[in-house]
Formats: C-alpha cells, structure tokens, sequence
C-alpha cells in the first residue's frame, strides 16, 4: 500500500560513519574534526506570529515557555511538507500546522477547527482528544504497520480517569488534522518530553522519555533526581517493553546538566541519538540548552560523541535561539551530498517566557565528524566482515590531496595479496561516494579484515562497501550485557 506522508530512510547496514569513533582500532597523525549544525541565514523559518503562538506586539516580545515540539513529514500527494508543532505561551499549549513546498518558506492554513479569541481563523489543531486533557506532543512518523492510518503520532498527557490519570498514549490520522487517541495510555505514567520514532532495522516502534521508575530508583537509593533518557520499543503500537534507563549524565558532565529530550535517527550502520542537553539552576526549571550527538549500534549502549560539543549551537545573545535548542523530527536528503535538519529555538532558557520558532540547516552527507591531516597520516579499522571481492566508496575531501587504502587479513594480521596500498589507485577529489579501485583485483574474499586508510593532506568522513560488522566485533569487551 502507497503511503501519503514519508520519512527517508538514512540506514544502511553497509555505510560506515566516523563519527562511530568505536570503528577506530588505530589512528596516527590524524585531526579529528566534529562538525556542528550549518544554520539557514534566514532563520527562523517558523514563528511566532499569533497569540496563541505567544505572539504579543513583534517578534522580539513573547511568551513562549519552551520551543516548538514538532514533527515534519512530506506529503507525496500534494508535493509538501507538513510540519506539526506544538506552542506552549500564555494562553495555554495548543498543536498547530505549517506547510511549505521547499522546507524553508511555510504557511499556516485556517483550520478552522478551533474556537480562539472570537474567532475559528487560525492554524490550531483539534488536539488532544476527550480522555486526554493535555499536550506533550512527542513528534509524528508514517504509519509503517499498515492499520488504516496514514501518520502515527505520540503525546504525554493528563486523562480525566482515576486510574490512568497520566501517560503517554498513542495518536493516530488519515489526514494529519484529525486525531484519535488511544485510551488507556500504552505507557502509563510515564513520560513527558518524549520522542516517537521508527526503527527500519527491528521494524518496531520507539518511543524514549525520562523514566518515572527511574526516578523512583534515584529516590530509594538517596541519589540526585536526574532528567535522562529511557526507551521503550513495540511491534503493534499498543504493547510496549518496560522503560529501559540508556543514558545518564557521567562524571565528565557538569554537575548541573541533565538529559531532557532525544530524538534518534537510525542511520547507516547504527543510530544518532540527538542529546537535548539541559544545564540546569537550583529550582530545577530554568537553564540553557542544546544539542549534542550520541551514536549506539544497539539502541542501549551509546558513546558521546564529538567531545562533546554541540551539533545545534545556540545563538549568540539577543539571537532568536540564544537560550535553547531541539531536534525532533527526522531530517531529509536534500540531494545526493545535503541532509537538511529542522530544530526547534527559544531566546530566551528554559522555561523562561520569549519568542522562539524553528529553524533550519543543513550538513554534508554522513558529514558529522571526519579525520584529517594536511602532511600524511593513517586510520585503521576494528575488524569489519568482507563478503566478495572488495568494493569500496569514500566519503571524502582530497581535492589537494590523495586516499590510499590497503586490506589487512584481521586473523593473520597481515595485508591481502591484491589490496596493498601501492595497488590503489590514488582516490582523489571532493565526494561522498569516491570509489576504490585496486589495479588488480583478488579473489573473491569472505573474511573478516581490517580496513587501512593512508591519507595525505586529506579528509575522511565515511566509507562504504560489501562489508558488515561480525556480532563479535560490534563492541570492546569493557561494554556489559545490558539487555
């Protein structure tokens, strides 16, 4: 069955990104480089402009609490995007909807579904729905299991019920403006500033959140109440797997920063988890934040990335972004080489009342970290599975430099007759899908290897090829069996 809205799809199990620093068995002489969130100049490309947006008289005078919650699907039937966000100012939390053609100029249609201040004119959604009495929306993804829906959608909210008074409950449309929420909530009593996504790999549902259960085992144990990110996964929707804790700030975090939102993107060999990173005061409310990148092949286990510096970097001061920042919804390919993000944005912290909006960038293809070098330097690789004769394609910048690569027998540890790097053939250039190519071939190879890349005065961002991780090799042994 065709389906109206879609999301792109950013795994694949044979692309492998750098900014998976596991992947790293041996490096010398190489920089490595994290890059942040490249920013459309015209930002915000939504925002506030109506008072139930917390508009009040311009654009820097408003009374927004957090930003934009929201999700952004393309629609293939009418070729745009819709883009459902949720505002949260002084005349309460409403759901509304912007659409664009381009991703960066959005209009707001008159619903006419919701009665506000005298008039039916407006953008808002008829959202939530009688059980439900409030809004934490938590994003929208198609309906991948086909139940008659088009879009599937998640919100944490209060229900007027004396059992199941709080949780996160499942939404689901056929056209985007109306919804029907599912009571009892599927995750009772957990949990606000969730996240709904779909996981192409398991073909299950994911939802993360800050675990309530969690909060009760800090209690028990005398530890500090900390925000951090737990996940849940369901096949139907309706079933889920109990909340599982997956990150908390560490020892290297500032005593005061908490985990308050993630959004993951399942992309190329394993998945991004965009880190909604709160540094918070003593009243536990107010604070400035910002996104950093967390890679996981596995869901449960994730690095922090990119040391830890931030991917949307919040604006410089009076900036429409200055205080803080979110990813929510799923990116798209631009082109062949451009992924575009959207983010959420606020002037002023959290919780602290201002004008906020959402925002555009973009980024090169699997562009998030790199190694480099301007002389000569190498990057050798965990034990990866060859299945054939070698194929392989760079993501990389040698426009004034040159790519070798050399294949190593990970069992003999020694190189493999054909794929020495005087058999390469310099790769050169600016692209993201270089091929390799060996002047003559080997045979054909099913075993595992070491990849060995010799760079001068180079770029390396990903590479690609017949290649997959052995479940052996997927992490050192320091990691534990969590699941």
């Amino acid at each position: 069955m065709g389906r109206k809205f879609i999301q792109h799809n950013f795994m694949d199990l044979s692309n492998f990104i750098l900014l998976d620093e596991l992947l790293v068995e041996e490096s010398s002489n190489l920089t490595k480089v994290f890059y942040p969130l490249e920013k459309y100049e015209k930002n915000p490309v939504i925002r506030t402009e109506h008072l139930w947006e917390g508009y009040l008289k311009d654009f820097d005078t408003g009374y927004v609490h957090d930003p934009f919650y929201s999700g952004i699907l393309y629609n293939v039937e009418e070729n745009v995007y819709y883009c459902w966000y949720q505002v949260y100012g002084r005349f309460g939390s409403y759901l509304c909807l912007a659409k664009s053609s381009d991703g960066l100029h959005w209009e707001k249609p008159e619903l006419n579904q919701v009665f506000f201040e005298g008039s039916f004119k407006n953008n808002i959604i008829k959202f939530p729905k009688y059980p439900a009495t409030s809004i934490d929306f938590g994003g929208v993804v198609p309906d991948y299991l086909e139940t008659g829906a088009e879009i599937v959608c998640s919100n944490f909210s209060g229900f007027d019920d004396s059992l199941y008074f709080q949780g996160i409950t499942i939404g689901t449309s056929e056209n985007g403006l109306d919804w029907n929420l599912h009571f009892p909530p599927v995750l009772p009593y957990d949990g606000d500033a969730n996240c709904i996504m779909w996981d192409p790999l398991e073909k299950c549902y994911l939802i993360t959140t800050r675990s309530y259960q969690q909060f009760n085992i800090y209690r028990s144990t005398g530890k500090k109440r900390k925000r951090h990110i737990a996940i849940s996964k369901s096949k139907d929707l309706i079933h889920w797997t109990p909340m599982v804790t997956i990150l908390e700030p560490d020892e290297k975090d500032p005593e005061i920063r908490e985990f308050y939102k993630m959004y993951i993107l399942p992309y190329a060999h394993g998945y991004i988890g965009f880190l909604q990173i709160f540094d918070v005061d003593v009243s536990q409310s107010k604070g400035p934040c910002e996104v950093q990148l967390v890679f996981s092949r596995d869901l449960i286990r994730w690095q922090r990335c990119g040391d830890r510096k931030a991917f949307v970097q919040r604006g410089n001061k009076d900036e429409w972004d200055a205080g803080m920042n979110l990813i929510s919804t799923s990116p798209v390919f631009e082109n062949q080489d451009t992924i575009r993000f959207w983010y959420g944005g606020k002037k002023a912290e959290h919780w602290q009342a201002s004008t906020g909006g959402i925002g555009t960038g973009t980024l090169r293809r699997d562009g998030f970290l790199s190694f480099r070098t301007d002389k000569e330097g190498y990057l050798k690789t965990v034990p990866l599975m060859l299945n054939g004769i070698p194929e392989l394609f760079l993501n990389l910048n040698a426009n004034h430099g040159e790519i070798r690569v050399e294949i190593i027998d990970a069992e003999k540890n020694e190189v493999i007759a054909g794929c020495e790097k005087e058999n390469c053939i310099p790769v050169t250039g600016d692209g993201t899908r270089v091929p390799v190519i060996f002047k003559n071939f080997p045979n054909r190879l099913s075993r595992p290897v070491k990849i060995k890349f010799y760079l001068k005065n180079a770029e390396l961002f990903s590479f690609k090829g017949n290649l997959s991780l052995p479940e052996r090799y997927l992490y050192p042994r320091k990691f534990p069996n969590w699941w």
